[in-house]
């Protein structure tokens, strides 16, 4: 006997909606003329402008996910959907749609990559927003275990899932090599967001000093050039393309992501930022953020001369890089691989359906 498919619409973010377009999304159950042109603009957006959450926890997912029981799609308001997912969507006008759709028997999800919960690491505005949406959801959808713990401490009776942002299959090709070094030249690497690029500032100091010792030169994979200067760092920016990641990341010898953990926002970064060049086999240094825990990247606290010391070995040593880079595949692989990250989403439907 052929059986209906149970219907999960996403409801996206993109570009982050002003008051108007709240006031929009609200309206739109109420017969608004102007849903159409609102849906078209923010729900079929340039990928190419899209956020890399939107891209990994959305359209990825509608993409990979594979199941008799549940299709998935981009939220269509003509549409009767079992379950809506709102990605990082709390507004005003999300939680007037959200408590409509509840009343026709939907069941809503938030998925949040970014901690508003901590009043500390937000603003109030997006901190009472994301707390009064919290209240109605049926659940929550957070990438990694720091997130998950600190809403289960505010909404200790609420569904909270860990579901990570998956490694796409195109990341583990060909694998980073250490024959590809030269020992006499070190290239650093960053990839991300153009606006954040300047933390890689917070190690200035051992970065100079490196390049006294070697030729350093920092690839800078990011959305526009955040024109970094480093006295005696050559530095060389390439446009981000998803379709050439996997190439441009191999580029690089060594990962660097040194963070302020003084501030809160950046304690609930998911694992991404150190996974894709983990991925292809580059080892990585990074700050202690708490999604780092576990993996073959090299914590170090603070910005000290250990972050000198470790370049400056694992460049020297073969064997030590090899076995970094080895670890690093396996363990991307073996945690945020597509099928595995899928498996949570089904599982999260099955339990909530």
């Amino acid at each position: 006997m052929k059986h209906d498919k149970k219907l999960v619409g996403f409801i996206i973010d993109t570009p982050p909606l002003g008051k108007a377009r709240h006031q929009t999304l609200g309206r739109l159950l109420a017969g608004c003329k102007k849903w159409k042109s609102y849906f078209h603009y923010n729900y079929f957006p340039n990928q190419e402008k899209m956020m890399a959450s939107t891209q990994l926890r959305v359209y990825d997912v509608i993409k990979n996910f594979r199941d008799d029981h549940f299709q998935l799609e981009i939220y269509k308001p003509s549409r009767k959907y079992d379950i809506v997912i709102f990605q990082k969507n709390f507004g005003t006008g999300a939680r007037q749609l959200a408590m409509a759709l509840k009343k026709r028997g939907t069941l809503i999800i938030l998925d949040i990559n970014v901690n508003y919960y901590d009043i500390a690491a937000t603003t109030e505005q997006q901190y009472d927003e994301v707390m009064k949406f919290t209240i109605i959801v049926d659940c929550v959808i957070c990438p990694n275990q720091y997130m998950r713990n600190f809403i289960k401490n505010l909404f200790p009776q609420k569904n909270v899932f860990c579901i990570e942002e998956h490694l796409p299959a195109s990341l583990f090709g060909i694998a980073k090599k250490y024959s590809s070094i030269d020992t006499k030249k070190i290239r650093l690497l960053y990839s991300g967001y153009a606006v954040k690029a300047k933390e890689i500032l917070l190690i200035e100091e051992q970065i100079k000093k490196l390049a006294q010792e070697y030729l350093v030169e920092y690839i800078i994979i990011a959305d526009q050039d955040p024109k970094l200067q480093i006295d005696g760092v050559k530095t060389r920016f390439i446009k981000y393309k998803r379709c050439e990641v996997h190439n441009n990341l191999l580029k690089g010898d060594i990962f660097l992501a040194p963070r302020d953990l003084k501030n809160n926002y950046n304690l609930g970064h998911s694992f991404s930022k150190i996974g894709q060049p983990m991925a292809v086999g580059v080892p990585v240094l990074a700050s202690p953020i708490p999604s780092y825990a576990g993996s073959p990247a090299i914590l170090i606290y603070g910005f000290g001369e250990e972050w000198h010391t470790e370049i400056k070995k694992i460049v020297n040593d073969k064997k030590y890089y090899q076995e970094l880079s080895e670890k690093g595949i396996t363990y991307c692989q073996s945690n945020f691989s597509t099928n595995i990250i899928m498996s949570k989403y089904q599982k999260l439907f099955n339990d909530l359906i």
